[in-house]
């Protein structure tokens, strides 16, 4: 096998990113390997940079025989659409006698040029294209499928990120998983050798975490707890991480729930975390004021090893629009960590995009959706209080549900850029509902339909992320969606 298939790099312009190191992965294999030829089916980069499309080139320039297509990711900057697609045109090769036509797919239609280009396949010649073939659109798509059911060739196609092998007609369809340990789906992040001989076949080569760092990573586990049963229940399983989110009975009848938090203390020695009530901006005035007090006296009285808080619940356009607006809020967190105790781990959780705020301009929107917005409002409270106490805490899931800013700052670009400021991490996984995108879920894999965590392992194995308690943030679930996820997602 000469010719390796790389697919789905969604590589970004910070080159310290986990993308970069799995590509790093592959091309060390690949020489290891003396391959001679290779195929990048499309979305090399994350959002149209220029910078690592280039770097990627230099990387591989090893290869005499480096070829590409482009996906949809190279064409979502409408500042560089022109750079790609000015650059490259679909093309035939020829391997051992069979003709493998590499098709442009950026905007998932197949052109009137690849029409013609494509119609002097043969039985047994490849079709590669970035897009999959449920996913091709537009005038010529129904070309594509004829052609596939009446002859006996082989389409292989990547931005599904999953392994996919099945007949379509007479021809052989295959899709490939991802190198992005972002969003490779089912298993590890991979790149593929391909023969070409006779009969095609495809081999994964898998770059694996290291058994010995899952085991370490579990030792860090917990769950958020949402009521009394929940730190109960934490006990009975020796659960030595927990974070209790606030409900509006725990705020004004503490009293049980200070003494199962105490019983739960005594039994773990473990760390406990609170997570804070929102405060939000709206109609001109800061609302929930009275709870957030209330909890403060609650994170006083557990002596809480932690806290979390919710950036500020406010419209961008009306926090930086006004001076007075941005102060007001900004003193009601340096108020709340001066009146805790200076051994309390305090981080700042990122949050996502509501559905009322899609299509909306970016001042309409909330607060805190990028790590620039969650450094900003670290930063004013940090400097108000002249020293570096408040951190970060990073929920993993949320990064998945900000729609372009998903693109733009993928969950690799927030490992690198609040690295060993991550005080904890919440983490689920997200899935794909009628009703849009729905968080919360268990982990019923690592390598799930849109979160894989190979990259949060990268970081961890490689001491670039915080090693700090890791909470497993299944609602309405409690301890069941906690052991759920356990005895899935840790299947070593």
């Amino acid at each position: 096998m000469n010719i390796c298939i790389i697919c789905d790099t969604h590589l970004q312009l910070n080159e310290k990113t986990p993308q970069f190191a799995y590509l790093k992965k592959a091309i060390n294999k690949i020489k290891e390997d003396g391959i001679t030829t290779l195929i990048h089916l499309g979305d090399i980069v994350s959002y149209g940079q220029i910078e690592p499309f280039e770097k990627y080139f230099n990387l591989t320039s090893f290869i005499k025989d480096n070829h590409y297509v482009l996906g949809n990711a190279e064409i979502r900057d409408e500042k560089s659409v022109s750079y790609f697609l000015d650059k490259k045109q679909s093309e035939i090769l020829n391997v051992n006698g069979k003709k493998i036509f590499l098709i442009n797919t950026p905007y998932a239609e197949i052109y009137d040029d690849d029409v013609k280009l494509l119609s002097s396949c043969e039985d047994g010649d490849i079709i590669m294209a970035h897009h999959s073939l449920t996913a091709i659109r537009g005038k010529n798509k129904e070309f594509l499928e004829n052609l596939l059911k009446d002859k006996k060739l082989t389409f292989i196609h990547a931005h599904s990120h999953c392994k996919f092998d099945y007949l379509f007609g007479k021809s052989r369809v295959i899709g490939l998983r991802a190198l992005d340990p972002d969003k490779s789906i089912g298993d590890y992040p991979c790149i593929n050798y391909i023969n070409v001989d006779d009969e095609i076949t495809v081999k994964e080569v898998l770059f694996k975490t290291n058994i010995t760092t899952l085991k370490e990573i579990k030792n860090y586990f917990g769950f958020s707890c949402s009521c009394k049963k929940d730190i109960l229940d934490a006990i009975n399983y020796g659960v030595k991480n927990i974070e209790i989110k606030l409900k509006e009975n725990d705020l004004t009848n503490s009293e049980d729930l200070i003494d199962a938090v105490n019983e739960w203390k005594k039994a773990t020695n473990g760390y406990l975390s609170i997570h804070m009530p929102n405060i939000v901006y709206e109609n001109g005035s800061i609302k929930g004021l009275d709870n957030f007090k209330l909890a403060t006296s609650i994170v006083n009285k557990v002596k809480a090893n932690g806290v979390t808080l919710h950036p500020p619940r406010v419209i961008k356009g009306v926090l930086y629009g006004n001076n007075n607006v941005y102060e007001e809020l900004l003193n009601v967190y340096v108020d709340f960590v001066n009146s805790i105790d200076n051994l309390v781990n305090v981080g700042l959780e990122n949050v996502h995009l509501k559905k009322t705020e899609i299509g909306l301009n970016d001042d309409e929107i909330g607060f805190g959706y990028t790590p620039l917005e969650v450094e900003k409002w670290v930063n004013s409270i940090n400097n108000k209080l002249c020293c570096d106490r408040v951190k970060y805490v990073l929920d993993v899931g949320h990064i998945q549900n900000n729609r372009k800013n998903t693109s733009i700052y993928p969950t690799s670009s927030w490992y690198a850029y609040l690295s060993k400021n991550i005080i904890a991490y919440h983490i689920h996984q997200v899935l794909k509902t009628e009703n849009g995108l729905k968080n919360h879920n268990p982990i019923t894999s690592w390598f799930g339909p849109l979160i894989s965590y190979a990259s949060f392992f990268y970081c961890f194995e490689n001491d670039i992320i915080s090693k700090v308690p890791i909470f497993l943030e299944i609602k309405k679930l409690g301890i069941d969606g906690y052991l759920q996820s356990l005895s899935n997602a840790f299947i070593l």
